[in-house]
């Protein structure tokens, strides 16, 4: 790829407005006329017209190393995108003919266009964590943000491919957990899910990770009660991987499936307060009814009642303030002297509402230790 590079340095370069624009030498079979747009987008249409099209083997453009592109031809016209992840600047876009000449676009512009942000590694850390945001377009960047609160400059580092952005988990932001936002003069980018400031234990996701020694009973009063493979998964919870699927007999019990008591615990530590537990849900629009219930080894348990809703929502249950005594699901119904302790915590169940048919999914349990 050395030797590509350095030939393509001494091509001739052909320039359209504003560029030199010449063929290798006056027995070209390909003449070239116009390129446009003169600037585009990646992923924009590029047309470039003229005489000879036909000849044209490849089209090139300058990368690290340099990309062939795929594109479509006639005698008057070459037709193809940039590619979606090109990056912004000026590039070279090479044409190579069937007799091995070359013809130059030096510097065509790529403008930079909106952010984008695809993931962040790790999805939850405590404060002083170094994590990694990826996506594309991060070019002239304005502001980073986790939450409420925005990153100095200076303490956050932009790759210069312009898909990496790198700084450390922030103190200070509200609830412990918020989106990242990356803003630049073509816009603002929103990460795919929250960020989780704090220590995660993972209960279960299904995917081979879950907490060590946990085992599931089985199911209560199931008919239906499957572990279902799914490649890919609905927005805004990015679901991957395979989830768990409950669907109700429509008894009083609905439908349930419940951990078995751990000998120890889940290890939590502090308060009530220093807790989320945090699970992905889908309850398929089914009736209010889908509770979650939280288990202590002295005997006291919890429950929270989820809302009805369609598609995977990310559901954030702080255990001072949103879970009820027993089977309530009403925060108000826990007195001082029952407050939940994190530290007891050893089950975990998950029932459906009491109505034939409703399901839900579930996936990716945990707790984040703020």
């Amino acid at each position: 790829m050395k030797f590509i590079f350095k030939f393509l340095m001494i091509f001739t370069v052909i320039t359209l407005f504003n560029s030199c624009n010449r063929d290798d030498n006056n027995d070209s079979v390909v003449t070239v006329e116009s390129i446009t747009p003169g600037q585009a987008l990646a992923g924009d249409h590029i047309s470039i017209k003229g005489q000879g099209m036909n000849n044209v083997l490849h089209i090139l453009m300058e990368s690290d190393p340099y990309i062939a592109l795929p594109f479509s031809q006639t005698e008057t016209a070459l037709d193809f995108n940039l590619p979606t992840n090109a990056l912004a600047g000026y590039k070279d876009i090479v044409l190579v003919m069937r007799d091995g000449k070359r013809h130059v676009f030096s510097d065509y512009y790529v403008i930079p266009g909106a952010p984008i942000i695809s993931s962040v590694s790790p999805g939850s850390a405590p404060v002083g964590t170094a994590i990694t945001v990826k996506g594309s377009a991060f070019v002239g960047v304005k502001k980073v943000m986790l939450g409420n609160v925005e990153i100095p400059t200076g303490s956050y580092t932009v790759a210069a491919d312009q898909s990496t952005i790198k700084f450390n988990v922030p103190s200070g932001v509200a609830n412990g957990y918020g989106y990242i936002t990356v803003l630049t003069d073509k816009g603002l980018a929103t990460s795919p899910s929250l960020f989780f400031i704090g220590t995660e234990i993972m209960v279960d996701n299904w995917d081979g990770n879950k907490f060590s020694g946990l085992t599931w009973t089985g199911a209560y009063n199931a008919y239906v009660n499957d572990q279902t493979g799914i490649v890919t998964g609905p927005s805004p919870a990015a679901i991957s991987g395979n989830y768990y699927k409950l669907t109700s007999n429509g008894t009083s019990w609905g439908t349930g499936n419940e951990t078995a008591a751990l000998a120890s615990t889940f290890g939590l530590k502090g308060s009530a307060s220093q807790v989320l537990f945090v699970a992905d849900i889908n309850t398929n629009n089914s009736p209010i009814g889908t509770y979650l219930r939280f288990s202590q080894s002295n005997g006291n348990f919890y429950s929270y009642n989820v809302t009805a809703t369609s598609g995977w929502k990310t559901v954030i249950i702080r255990l001072n303030a949103d879970i009820g005594w027993q089977y309530s699901g009403d925060p108000s119904t826990v007195t001082a002297a029952q407050t939940p302790n994190p530290a007891l915590l050893n089950q975990i169940k998950i029932q459906t509402a009491a109505v034939s048919g409703a399901q839900i999914n579930i996936d990716n349990l945990r707790f984040i230790q703020l």
